[in-house]
């Protein structure tokens, strides 16, 4: 039960935490990472870097208590090693 209160919290304080500006530009800057990432199939140092880039950005996003994205990563990810 109380593990589920916690959860409760957690996601609530998430949500309070995407409703701020700079938060929700980070997401959007790591959405566009993601659809970089898809178009950089045919570079695999582009796409490394924007990867890099985008766990610099991740690691902003969870200090300010909001999930990363990981299925947009997810994605991307299968869609390079499908195309290689």
């Amino acid at each position: 039960m109380e593990a589920k209160i916690a959860s409760v919290k957690a996601r609530q304080a998430a949500k309070e935490a995407k409703a701020k500006p700079e938060v929700r530009a980070l997401v959007l800057a790591v959405k566009a990472i993601d659809k970089a990432v898809e178009a950089a199939n045919a570079n695999p140092s582009l796409a490394r870097a924007l990867e890099s880039a985008r766990a610099i950005l991740g690691e902003q996003l969870v200090g300010l208590g909001v999930r990363l994205l990981e299925r947009m990563a997810k994605a991307a990810r299968r869609k390079r090693t499908a195309a290689a």
